[in-house]
């Protein structure tokens, strides 16, 4: 079986979620913002969580990994330019 793997990084919560091709929730986790942002390096939660996600199905398994910010993007859509509620990653590519 193939899987998305998903996450949205929000003021209140960053959000990570598996969903099978049918799309249903295979498993969901959230860890607050201010708990996120009070880590010494918000990069390294965050690729964490994601390589733990994956590493759960199998890299092979993953069709693709999708992200939502609380943030605004260059006008190419390729850079975060301002994440107000989310620390570290202003003006990151």
């Amino acid at each position: 079986m193939k899987y998305y793997i998903s996450f949205e990084a929000g003021g209140t919560s960053i959000r990570f979620a598996i969903l099978d091709e049918a799309l249903n929730v295979i498993q969901f986790e959230k860890i607050s913002t201010r708990d996120f942002n009070a880590s010494a390096d918000t990069f390294a939660v965050l690729c964490d969580s994601l390589d733990g996600m994956i590493a759960s199905v199998g890299k092979e398994n993953v069709l693709a990994i999708c992200s939502s910010w609380a943030s605004m993007l260059d006008l190419d859509c390729r850079v975060l330019l301002s994440t107000p509620n989310i620390r570290g990653f202003d003006n990151f590519p």
